[in-house]
């Protein structure tokens, strides 16, 4: 089996997490990798329960030509096309030729199909050739392409190497597990070394299909955010998990005469989250 390249995607913070869900102190580090394990599973498990990833991933998706052949439905989110062809690849498909949509209506990002133009100038999405795989779309699939201020800069100078695992930002700015934005790459966050007045962060380079690249000093340092419910639910299950770790996973918490709390099942508000997302339901 041919092996791939770890990326990493945790929706909430290590230290996030810690201050509002789990009530550990920034100072006090003993749990810090049981936290980090509990939030990657936690992440994981979100991911595959609802189908969708929250940040966006850059890929080639190949389809099969679809029937009706004006329309092409996606069996995952999509945020952004950057090339479409068809005709087993052959034709390029210019943005002026379709509609992307959701489910009916001209709306999205995200999409959930192509819908080729009416006109006389639209390619045929069906071919007389072979017809397995022979639309391809690169983009960027996922839920959302959002991101926010960071209020760091790359401070390496005179850049940041293209294979470099070392960012220098200053004090306090970022949080392990955070995925970043720096230029057109993302940029994964695996551990901080605190300093004055900088911050030393380990970072994992080209993360969803990204690309490397030199980020020269001074270059504006962004993060990928997920739905805030989404690292709410992130948050609150690592805190479930967490707890009932340290009551040697039992079912509810407390005492008769203090009152007992249930902690197995998954709260209500965590079940009203998951519900709110899932992939395209049109695909067929």
């Amino acid at each position: 089996m041919m092996a791939t390249e770890r990326n990493y995607r945790f929706y909430i913070s290590r230290e996030k997490a810690k201050r509002s869900f789990l009530g550990i102190k920034s100072t006090v580090t003993a749990e810090d990798a049981k936290v980090s394990d509990l939030i990657e599973m936690v992440s994981l498990a979100i991911e595959e329960e609802v189908a969708v990833v929250f940040y966006p991933v850059t890929k080639t998706k190949y389809f099969d030509h679809p029937d009706p052949d004006n329309i092409l439905k996606f069996d995952e989110w999509l945020i952004s096309v950057d090339t479409f062809t068809t005709q087993n690849t052959e034709v390029a498909v210019t943005s002026g030729q379709y509609y992307l949509m959701q489910g009916g209506s001209y709306q999205g990002p995200p999409y959930d199909r192509i819908v080729m133009k009416t006109d006389s100038t639209r390619p045929n999405l069906l071919y007389s050739g072979t017809l397995q795989q022979a639309n391809a779309l690169t983009g960027k699939w996922g839920w959302r392409d959002e991101y926010g201020a960071t209020g760091a800069t790359v401070l390496n100078d005179p850049s940041l190497a293209i294979d470099g695992t070392s960012l220098t930002v200053l004090t306090g700015k970022l949080e392990t597990h955070q995925m970043l934005l720096i230029g057109d790459e993302q940029v994964y966050v695996s551990s901080i070394s605190a300093g004055d007045p900088n911050d030393t962060v380990t970072i994992a380079r080209a993360q969803n299909g990204t690309t490397a690249a030199i980020h020269l000093k001074d270059v504006v340092v962004y993060r990928q955010l997920a739905p805030f419910d989404i690292e709410e639910l992130c948050g609150i299950l690592t805190s479930r998990l967490f707890h009932r770790g340290t009551t040697a996973w039992a079912d509810r918490t407390g005492t008769p005469e203090s009152g007992l709390t249930y902690v197995k099942a998954m709260v209500a508000e965590a079940v009203h989250i998951v519900e709110k997302y899932g992939p395209p339901r049109s695909y067929v």
